[in-house]
């Protein structure tokens, strides 16, 4: 009766243990944690398949990387559409940026190995994630990561780096040949400059009693904003190389900090600014709350590169349906 008994239990123990493994696989126990301990497989999009023959010009290339935290998924999904629906011969790459969740002391395992796996689910799917090994931050070093990591990484597949937010539309088409009697975007005002080095192309406060931080370089000169700045590839190597930058990683705002590292570097001479190709939201009274305007604030124009901020998702829609229903042929 006991050996019976001893067999019915062990049966059981085995049934049991099958469902077990049928209703919870090993990778939702200690494997799962174990298995992301390590680095991530690539935490830097293969970009090579971009890099086709029907490019406009495969001498010039500009990487735009969009900063986007890994939580704001949804606003993501808004602006790859949006870009996605441009011409696909343009000379441009997007990426999005975005560094590590900050971790509590519980399941602290468990939360950085769901980042990474969802990391990987969306680069399988969209191969344009580019994921820094650092704490997801503003001013406390992730754009010196940033550059460091393309600067030393990418300087083979481009000339020119775009930076800037996942609340900023860009208008990215050009017209080949130039022609600015027809109108401009992105893409032919980076050309006009593309054989330039120390390029350092962006908008700035409209004047420097605005300035917030007490920043102002020589000439009067203060930081190229966030929402949008571009570098010719010559500065971003020297960013990734150079002695200067980790000596000042931090600053408000740390776009500010980047100026500084150029003109300590000797790397400012060409410094363009474009305000007017910069814009506020066309109508920002509808906005749910008053914000303050640091762009001027213009209709939809082709003439306009970069619209920001677009805090809330109906506002960059609207402003991606004008540019995007434009007509650059």
């Amino acid at each position: 009766m006991g050996r019976s008994l001893g067999k019915l239990v062990l049966t059981a123990l085995g049934i049991t243990f099958l469902i077990m493994r049928i209703v919870f696989p090993p990778h939702y126990g200690y494997s799962f944690v174990k298995r992301f301990q390590e680095p991530l497989r690539s935490n830097i999009p293969d970009l090579s398949r971009f890099k086709g023959s029907n490019a406009v010009n495969p001498e010039f290339r500009i990487l735009i990387c969009v900063m986007s935290p890994f939580w704001a998924s949804w606003r993501r999904q808004i602006v790859r559409n949006a870009y996605r629906r441009f011409p696909q011969h343009l000379p441009v790459d997007v990426v999005f940026v975005e560094g590590n969740l900050a971790l509590p002391n519980k399941n602290a395992d468990r939360i950085k190995t769901m980042q990474h796996t969802v990391i990987e689910w969306e680069n399988s799917t969209y191969n344009d994630i580019l994921h820094l090994d650092c704490d997801e931050n503003m001013n406390k070093g992730k754009t010196y990561e940033f550059l460091k990591k393309v600067g030393r990484e990418l300087g083979h597949k481009y000339t020119h780096l775009l930076k800037t937010d996942d609340d900023a539309f860009i208008n990215i088409p050009g017209i080949s040949p130039f022609d600015s009697s027809d109108g401009t975007a992105l893409v032919e005002v980076i050309r006009e400059h593309q054989h330039e080095k120390h390029l350092y192309w962006g908008t700035s406060y409209r004047d420097v009693s605005e300035v917030t931080w007490g920043r102002v370089g020589t000439g009067n000169r203060t930081e190229l904003w966030g929402s949008g700045y571009v570098m010719s590839w010559d500065v971003v190597e020297w960013i990734a190389t150079s002695d200067i930058p980790p000596q000042n990683l931090h600053g408000l705002p740390e776009d500010w900090e980047v100026f500084a590292w150029l003109m300590e570097g000797g790397l400012d001479d060409n410094y363009v600014l474009n305000r007017t190709a910069f814009s506020e939201y066309p109508h920002p009274e509808f906005a749910y709350k008053e914000y303050e305007l640091w762009n001027d604030v213009h209709p939809f124009d082709r003439w306009i590169i970069v619209t920001h901020p677009l805090k809330y998702d109906w506002m960059f829609v609207e402003t991606a349906e004008y540019y995007l229903g434009l007509d650059w042929k």
